[in-house]
């Protein structure tokens, strides 16, 4: 009986976390980054990195500089996503219109200056993440909900 209890946790745990850590997370910030505001930036270098770990799977790494609040500051976040995907093309080229030197803007965060990214949007691996974070946890609820009157059942014996 425990162990089943255990199952359920683990299978609405696992999707539970993904969902907020893979999408809700992106998303508010994406959500609060509209209030951000707009600034001037220049590229200081930027390339596609291969994770060390798995095959296909890349990062756009970037950085740059811009002034806000009568300071300047460098950052190296392009986007919300929380990791790297595949799409090495797609990478690619947001690299090459992103090359060293090339002037371009930035939002920054108000309240705190040194907080900043280029791309503000929604991503699509924050939406995919959501959808299959979802699709598991009712899949998995549904599956736990059938068990449970034959768990109950066990109980009562």
């Amino acid at each position: 009986m425990g162990n089943n209890l255990l199952d359920n946790l683990v299978a609405i745990g696992l999707p539970s976390a993904m969902l907020y850590f893979f999408s809700v997370i992106p998303l508010r910030k994406v959500y609060r980054a509209r209030a951000w505001l707009e600034t001037p930036c220049v590229i200081l270098s930027s390339a596609v990195e291969e994770n060390q770990t798995e095959s296909g799977v890349y990062r756009i790494l970037v950085t740059y500089m811009y002034e806000a609040a009568g300071q300047t500051y460098s950052s190296s976040r392009y986007d919300f996503s929380t990791g790297a995907t595949s799409g090495f093309r797609a990478k690619k080229s947001v690299v090459n219109r992103l090359a060293p030197g090339k002037r371009t803007v930035c939002y920054f965060n108000p309240t705190d200056p040194s907080d900043s990214v280029i791309k503000r949007r929604i991503t699509w691996d924050m939406l995919f993440c959501g959808v299959f974070a979802v699709i598991l946890l009712i899949t998995f609820g549904f599956f736990g909900w059938i068990r449970l009157p034959a768990v109950a059942g066990l109980m009562g014996k």
